[in-house]
């Protein structure tokens, strides 16, 4: 599983309010080739706000507003359908048991990336470099549990794919 997340300065801000780091184009771009075609775990409040937006192949929707039962994947739903699951195992269980091919990625919002981070394997994180208001906060990592495997430097944002270090 991999977290996907777009970052403001300073503090890594992710929004709040009504407000997401989203809006600068080529963000949104490189963010939404990312998400193409994959399944995403998104909590209920992200959803609402950017969910229509998102080129995923599912979504799975983290809410407290769902039976406790695990839902019945049927080969009826379309892609592009949302299914909604009450905590996160549920919902990472639920994403591979959709397609075991494709790959499942948190996106938000900040407790859902609280929750992810100790069982994901890596990250994609766009760090504007302009401020971005908000309170809604990314959570600390450390270098010492992560590594930077790549960047890419655009003007107005740096992209970082990072893996999580194996600990002997």
């Amino acid at each position: 599983m991999r977290i996907l997340a777009t970052l403001g300065s300073p503090g890594h801000t992710i929004g709040g309010a009504g407000i997401v780091p989203w809006t600068i184009p080529d963000v949104r771009r490189q963010i939404f080739d990312e998400i193409k075609d994959q399944i995403v775990v998104i909590g209920r409040r992200s959803w609402d706000l950017i969910g229509a937006e998102l080129p995923c192949h599912r979504a799975v929707i983290l809410t407290r507003d769902t039976p406790a039962s695990r839902p019945k994947v049927e080969a009826s739903i379309e892609p592009g359908d949302a299914l909604r699951v009450p905590n996160l195992a549920l919902a990472l269980s639920t994403a591979r048991d959709l397609d075991p091919d494709r790959e499942v990625l948190v996106v938000g919002g900040a407790s859902v990336f609280r929750q992810a981070m100790p069982l994901a394997q890596s990250m994609v994180l766009a760090m504007i470099k302009s401020p971005v208001p908000g309170d809604l906060f990314f959570p600390d990592f450390s270098d010492k549990e992560w590594w930077v495997e790549d960047t890419w430097e655009h003007p107005s944002f740096e992209l970082l794919r990072y893996g999580r270090r194996v600990v002997a």
